[in-house]
């Protein structure tokens, strides 16, 4: 009765704060704001407005293939386990024995006998503070964490693609202009040179001229250098060795250009927007119920078990026992 007595006074208490998320007044308008509301940032497919087909390409091939958002994910699946364990049934637990012995009697009539025994021994601890209720929370709160991560991973990685891919293409149509000069300073040498023999030229103009070419010449590498970078940039957020990534990549276009204006909304939704504000407001979550965990070892705890034998006589016993952490 007395343990009865104290699950009923004590079965609705959860120890620990409650977290609140914090309210935050924003204005019904902002000067810059064409609309009132933004779209998810994490799935929004904001690259496709640049219409480029290789970009699209790169684009899905970074959502399968790239290792960080691969770890977020294995990071989601693991959260999902600990939230699983952490369930209602927590606390409940037991084992199961089971042995067999078989003898022999020797005398006037040798004799065997086989006995077989079967126990199950299942313990329950009764969540009277609500510990298990917190742990329940904290879990939940680290699950969402790791979902908001993977879709800040899927920000960057889409940020970093578009970066790399419009610093490529810059670096080629750039190269293409280089070369293109290039070709006409060797032209305006060779005119030069030939006004040289006439004499309508002088020496001056003529190493003025070659030393414009050679000034010219000398920026090719950057270019080339730069369109390498950028293609291995590529590859490393792909997770692939180049050979794939040429192919997403195709035939130079030109640098694609936004045919539409982007509306940011309210600053202040702009920053409610972003994952890696919400993977934080999760974490605090979290961290409130952990307060609740810790608080709630500080109290007795109830344990509920039995023993069921399966032998030459069935027994059932039912124990329990009260746990007071007083060398805490």
């Amino acid at each position: 009765m007395g343990a009865t007595a104290l699950v009923a006074a004590t079965s609705c208490t959860i120890v620990g704060p409650d977290y609140r998320r914090p309210d935050i007044a924003m204005a019904e308008s902002f000067a810059f704001a064409h609309t009132n509301a933004l779209r998810q940032a994490a799935t929004d497919e904001w690259w496709k407005a640049l219409g480029d087909p290789s970009l699209n390409r790169l684009m899905e091939a970074g959502l399968t293939q790239n290792l960080d958002v691969k770890a977020a994910q294995a990071r989601i699946l693991e959260a999902e386990a600990v939230l699983r364990s952490a369930g209602p049934y927590s606390g409940l637990s037991g084992d199961v024995a089971v042995s067999a012995r078989r003898s022999k009697t020797i005398g006037t009539g040798a004799s065997f006998a086989t006995t077989s025994t079967s126990q199950f021994t299942p313990s329950f601890v009764l969540d009277i503070f609500g510990g298990q209720a917190r742990t329940f929370e904290q879990a939940r709160g680290l699950l969402m964490a790791a979902v908001y991560d993977k879709a800040a991973a899927r920000l960057a990685m889409q940020l970093s693609v578009a970066s790399s891919y419009l610093d490529m293409r810059y670096f080629e149509k750039a190269l293409a202009v280089q070369q293109r000069s290039v070709a006409n300073k060797e032209e305006l040498v060779r005119n030069i040179r030939v006004r040289r023999r006439s004499g309508d030229a002088t020496d001056v103009e003529l190493r003025r001229a070659e030393a414009e070419l050679e000034g010219t010449r000398a920026q090719l590498p950057v270019y080339i250098a730069g369109q390498r970078v950028a293609r291995l940039s590529l590859a490393a957020l792909l997770g692939d060795q180049g050979k794939g990534v040429d192919k997403l990549i195709g035939k130079s276009k030109g640098q694609p250009i936004p045919k539409t204006n982007f509306s940011t909304g309210f600053p202040a939704e702009l920053l409610r927007n972003r994952p890696d504000i919400r993977a934080a407001e999760a974490r605090l979550a979290a961290a409130t119920a952990a307060i609740g965990v810790q608080e709630a070892q500080l109290f007795p705890s109830l344990t509920i078990g039995g023993t069921v034998t399966a032998a030459t006589v069935d027994s059932i016993a039912l124990t329990g026992d009260i746990i007071f952490p007083i060398l805490d």
